[in-house]
């Protein structure tokens, strides 16, 4: 019998994750996987297409036996086992929210999830059983793929699960449809201001019509279904857009009617669609990363992010630049920032985890630096630099920074020796996440001080009385100094002013290739005014944390291992750029070898860990590496330079790409030449 229809379902409010930092890659391949899931299945509506397994305590997953086998069955006429394909895809290797993000946020072609409730994934964790439940967006692509010739579209298919394009058709068509069902995905940017643009492709749509582009950079790092949008541009996906160097525009100027068209076309699908949206207001993270917690503009001025970046990938940061320059402010800025209430002092003038050394040009060993043991009173002689590592230790959530001023009036390489080489005996532990090093100072010197009492935290006290905290159980009763000795806290970031004039010593390139290099020369003077307040303590809440600058990262492998969706490509093109520098640099002593390599990678692991795509991340980490590792360590006469096969200068810049930041340094590098017949980095 025939009854009237039920009432209208009431549904949650949808949560846009608009802060979330999501990252998804190798979206081709996402779609694919997920359609070829879909007819695998032969159409139903979900699936548990996921088995687990187990290994040392970790669970991963990878495709469900069955689905696998109906999977090589469908493409029969391929050698290769398409389900190895569809098992490559980052809906196994991806973390859940950053699936969610992509799949119902911005495709809205699937709902997934865990199958058991309780569950969460994160960086270095373990991955498990999901559930996909597909849209009506699934039934409109199928309707399309289904009556379009069958081995065209198994090749598309195939070649979007290797993401590879096939241009074609099948494939602008396709794009055109992927487009259409992200039309109501909505997007968060902040701006130079760090005011926050809630927006849609409409408004984009809209501002590359009348204005010629639209800028993709935020003023920290895209979040949300932003950090997608951008690699779906970027991998050309979009079949009116592309990105390049942060800003979308059309692909080609003749496609602007055609986006016209369009645009009209989706204002009047939104009009008559109507919503109502709860928008995140924290910024949640996905991956356990090293990220930049702002929660007010003043927290990070936009232009220090190339010096956050730095400091995540190494903690030992060279600021070169003539006097005045703000060098060591920076430093004091960053403590100001980070610095929480328990270290703040009463003045407002010296930030508790802030150190100053005035590098002395007498200083020809490490005993001003690490500290002596003297014979005659027969006492360890502890620096401030020491004093300051131990109070380090004693507060590991928070950021310490030591500024060595004018750090090269003395010989680098001769005072700092013992820390280079500790710098780098660096390692993640696997378990805990800390990042340990050799020993600085041994065991011995610490064990008198404790007379009857135990622990670091009474070193510390005794080093250090102007902790006047308590300090936590665990922390003070660890006897690591009388048991394994100073170490470098992985919460310490060493960053030196040097000047480059007669007062001072040159820096050999052991020393430039164990530092990140930042040139600090020029900029305009009315800058200077409207800053006193960044050399001020943060309420709390608005305080930087750690992770703005602590490195996740030591080794390449890290990197590949976090980035396994990409690792091959990455790895390819980082050697690849590599290696054409050194072909350029042959027969001169700048060459670099694995440690650049490395520092390389960890590099654009940073910047794909702050939602940049692919290809940016790898142009702006050779671009950045070559300007703080590669350049500086190069200096010679035309002879060096100007051979028969041309200037090495002009090549380096042809490999690296002249408008970017070393294309110009090579730029007044070559006109240094030109005009002295000698070059160099410095000026």
């Amino acid at each position: 019998m025939a009854i009237y229809p039920s009432l209208l379902k009431k549904r949650d409010e949808l949560n846009l994750r608009l802060g979330i930092k999501s990252s998804l890659s190798r979206l081709r391949s996402v779609v694919a996987s997920l359609y070829i899931i879909y007819l695998a299945n032969k159409k139903n509506v979900s699936i548990i297409y996921t088995k687990e397994s187990h290994n040392n305590g970790l669970s991963s997953i990878s495709l469900d036996d069955n689905l696998a086998k109906q999977i090589d069955e469908l493409f029969n006429l391929y050698d290769e086992k398409v389900s190895y394909l569809v098992n490559d895809t980052p809906l196994f290797s991806s973390q859940l929210e950053a699936l969610q993000v992509g799949i119902e946020l911005f495709f809205h072609l699937a709902k997934i999830d865990f199958v058991e409730n309780g569950l969460s994934e994160r960086t270095g964790s373990g991955r498990y059983q999901k559930r996909l439940s597909f849209t009506t967006n699934m039934i409109l692509l199928d309707l399309y793929l289904s009556n379009s010739p069958e081995t065209e579209v198994q090749e598309l298919l195939v070649s979007w699960l290797k993401d590879q394009s096939i241009p074609s058709k099948l494939e602008e068509d396709l794009k055109i449809i992927l487009t259409i069902f992200t039309e109501e995905t909505q997007y968060k940017i902040r701006d130079n201001n760090f005011t926050e643009i809630i927006f849609n492709q409409e408004n984009i749509y809209e501002t590359v019509l009348n204005d010629g582009g639209v800028i993709t950079k935020d003023a920290n790092e895209p979040v949300g279904p932003f950090r997608i949008y951008k690699s779906f541009v970027s991998s050309g996906m979009h079949p009116y857009l592309k990105e390049h160097k942060q800003e979308i525009s059309l692909i080609n100027a003749d496609l602007s009617s055609k986006l016209e068209n369009y645009f009209q076309q989706v204002k009047t699908t939104l009009d008559i669609a109507p919503r109502k949206f709860v928008i995140e207001s924290e910024i949640t993270s996905v991956h356990n990363t090293p990220s930049v917690s702002i929660k007010e503009p003043s927290c990070l001025l936009y232009e220090y992010v190339n010096y956050l970046t730095a400091l995540r990938t190494k903690p030992f940061m060279l600021l070169a630049g003539i006097s005045g320059t703000g060098k060591s402010r920076i430093v004091r800025e960053f403590a100001f920032k980070s610095c929480p209430p328990a270290l703040q002092d009463a003045e407002g003038t010296t930030p508790g985890n802030y150190c100053m050394i005035e590098v002395k040009p007498n200083w020809h060993d490490s005993t001003e630096i690490l500290g002596y043991y003297s014979n005659i009173s027969k006492k360890y002689h502890f620096t401030k630099f020491v004093k300051f590592l131990v109070k380090a230790m004693m507060f590991p959530d928070v950021p310490f920074f030591v500024c060595l001023d004018e750090m090269n009036l003395a010989p680098v390489e001769q005072y700092f020796a013992e820390f280079l080489s500790v710098l780098e005996t660096r390692k993640k532990d696997a378990a805990t996440g800390v990042i340990q090093s050799g020993v600085l100072v041994a065991p011995e010197y610490f064990a008198p001080i404790l007379n009857a009492e135990t622990g670091n935290g009474h070193v510390a006290k005794y080093l250090c009385p102007e902790i006047n905290v308590n300090i936590p159980y665990d922390i003070y009763k660890n006897t690591s100094l009388t048991t394994v000795g100073l170490t470098l806290p992985d919460n310490v970031f060493i960053i030196g002013t040097v000047n480059m004039d007669d007062t001072t010593h040159q820096f050999s390139r052991k020393v430039i290739d164990r530092a990140m290099t930042i040139e600090m020369n020029g900029g305009k003077l009315e800058d200077m005014f409207g800053h006193s307040a960044d050399l001020q303590y943060l309420p709390e809440g608005q305080i930087m944390e750690l992770s703005a600058f602590k490195p996740k990262y030591v080794n390449a492998d890290e990197v590949m291992e976090e980035h396994s969706d990409v690792a091959e490509f990455l790895q390819e093109k980082l050697v690849e750029k590599l290696d054409k520098i050194n072909d350029c640099l042959k027969n001169t002593p700048f060459q670099v070898s694995y440690r650049v390599l490395n520092e390389l990678c960890i590099y654009a692991g940073v910047l794909l860990d702050d939602g940049e795509d692919i290809d940016n991340a790898i142009s702006k980490a050779v671009d950045q590496i070559t300007l703080m590792k590669i350049l500086p360590r190069i200096e010679g006469d035309e002879d060096m330079f100007v051979t028969k096969d041309g200037n090495k200068l002009e090549q380096l810049q042809e490999i690296i790409g002249k408008e970017s930041a070393s294309g110009v340094k090579l730029e007044e590098m070559k006109e240094r030449l030109k005009n002295s017949s000698f070059t160099r980095f410095w000026p």
